[in-house]
């Protein structure tokens, strides 16, 4: 009995001691969990804190819109307290910023994490900021009210301009904007020795103060569209005529601006002695696309306050045939009467820089009306006409959205690419400093912009129109020399992102 009492007791024994045991192992092994449970949980937040700070530090560089003094300075560390802080470095690499961005933290050893972003010039897949109709009133006339108060004449003789004439074309008192340009008032081009051009411009005076309100309410952005219909008499064979925008001018009659023109030149390195021979154009050499004698061009060029002029992107019409029309007595074509030129332009800030994003559209006046579509591209076909006079009301304006096209305002064929359709730019300029977005038709540029503070100068004119060339009649009955311009119209738009964007990352 006595013997068995001990066993039983050693028994309980051996129980408790190996029970205290296995506590001890569990409990030692609880709080290893615990602990790695705890150390885990310290090494995430360390890791998202890296990462947080990394951000922090690409974020400070970009909010300076200066890279190129942190591509000069190599390595930058910023301390932000509690044993954190980044270090970022840029390099330039194509054009092209790379920042990288290191977060460090301090929990035993230092834990980091890299961030890498890439800021450079804009890319093509960039879209122009998004627009609605803007608070300022529209400008709409078609001329045949106090004309003297809306020009301004920019040409090389006092007694030379603009005047109002009845139709050529019609016959009836529907007066249309007409100018020749006769040797008389031609001058030297600034950009070719020995070679005489004809250039003149229409500015709207007394709109200045409408520019102005529409740039002050658009957070000093200017955005709006611009339409006008144009003539060629039957006769003339040369010239180029169209839209300028962006505007302004400095001492005397130099100007800078751009230009959209319909176009048709005979000699791409006129020089003055072919005056003497047949087919003289009076175009600038500098703003004929190349190896393009004869055809029926849409060109888009510019002129800076120098004087110097140069051709950015061109479309060949020759082919379209609704823009065109047989010149008669000649061989070849010109354009028909009355087609019409919209340009769109719309302002905008990317880190801190103002871009113009440029987009051209045109309607013709064939009589036969069409089927219209949802498509912005297409030329000859399911596009509704757009007269000059009686018909359809004025003016016309296409959708703020290119990809929603409406059908019921189908007026208009937009310069840019879709699949099976030609309409985008045939020729860029490689020389010059101009950028063709994705889409093939919109013109990215950085020059002329709008003042960035309260003054305005107050001769920036913005929009005018203008004829380039040499149209002397030679003293025929008909006037050959002259150009028409009638129904000119402005409508003023509003960003809806007027701040623009701090930056953009790819």
């Amino acid at each position: 009995m006595k013997c068995a009492q001990q066993n039983r007791t050693g028994a309980t024994l051996v129980a408790i001691v190996v029970g205290i045991m296995l506590l001890s192992i569990l409990g030692a092994t609880m709080a290893s969990l615990i602990q790695r449970s705890w150390s885990s949980h310290l090494l995430a937040y360390e890791i998202m804190r890296a990462r947080y700070i990394a951000q922090s530090g690409i974020d400070y560089v970009l909010s300076t819109c200066d890279l190129a003094a942190f591509e000069g300075a190599g390595a930058v560390t910023v301390d932000m307290g509690d044993d954190e802080q980044f270090e970022v470095t840029v390099t330039l690499t194509n054009d092209t910023y790379r920042i990288r961005s290191i977060g460090s933290t301090q929990m035993g050893s230092s834990r980091e994490m890299h961030r890498v972003q890439v800021l450079g010039a804009l890319p093509s897949s960039y879209a122009p900021p998004a627009v609605v109709e803007g608070e300022v009133e529209s400008v709409v006339d078609d001329f045949n009210e106090n004309m003297e108060n809306w020009v301004v004449t920019e040409t090389h003789n006092d007694n030379a301009g603009f005047e109002l004439v009845m139709n050529p074309t019609s016959g009836n008192a529907d007066f249309v904007v007409a100018t020749d340009m006769n040797m008389s008032f031609m001058g030297y081009d600034p950009d070719g020795s020995f070679h005489l051009i004809g250039h003149q411009i229409l500015y709207f005076t007394n709109k200045k103060k409408t520019f102005y309100e529409a740039w002050k309410k658009n957070s000093r952005h200017l955005s709006y569209e611009a339409q006008v219909k144009m003539g060629w008499y039957s006769d003339r064979e040369y010239g180029a005529q169209g839209i300028a925008f962006m505007t302004e001018r400095g001492n005397g009659r130099d100007t800078s601006g751009y230009y959209v023109s319909l176009m048709r030149y005979n000699n791409e390195n006129e020089i003055l002695w072919d005056l003497f021979s047949p087919g003289y154009d009076g175009i600038p050499n500098s703003i004929k696309p190349p190896g393009l004698k004869n055809q029926c061009l849409l060109v888009v060029w510019k002129q800076e306050m120098s004087g110097k002029r140069a051709w950015l992107a061109y479309k060949d019409l020759t082919e379209l045939g609704d823009w065109i029309t047989d010149v008669t007595g000649s061989i070849g074509q010109g354009f028909a009467d009355f087609v019409t030129l919209n340009v769109r332009v719309t302002e905008s800030i990317v880190c801190d820089k103002k871009y113009s994003f440029i987009q051209v559209m045109r309607a013709d006046p064939k009589k036969t009306n069409r089927k219209s579509n949802n498509v912005a591209e297409d030329i000859n076909e399911k596009r509704r006409f757009y007269p000059h006079g009686l018909g359809v009301k004025f003016p016309k304006w296409s959708p703020f959205d290119f990809d929603e096209w409406h059908r019921k305002n189908d007026y208009f064929s937009l310069s840019r690419t879709i699949a099976g359709l030609n309409i985008d730019w045939d020729g860029v300029n490689p020389n010059e400093h101009v950028a063709i977005l994705s889409d093939g038709g919109t013109i990215r540029t950085e020059d002329f912009p709008t003042p960035n503070e309260e003054k305005w100068n107050s001769e920036r004119y913005e929009i005018g129109l203008h004829v380039t060339g040499y149209f002397d009649d030679g003293g025929s009955f008909y006037n050959i020399g002259e150009m028409y311009f009638d129904e000119f119209a402005v409508r003023f738009l509003k960003n809806k992102h007027p701040k623009g964007i701090n930056y953009l990352n790819e």
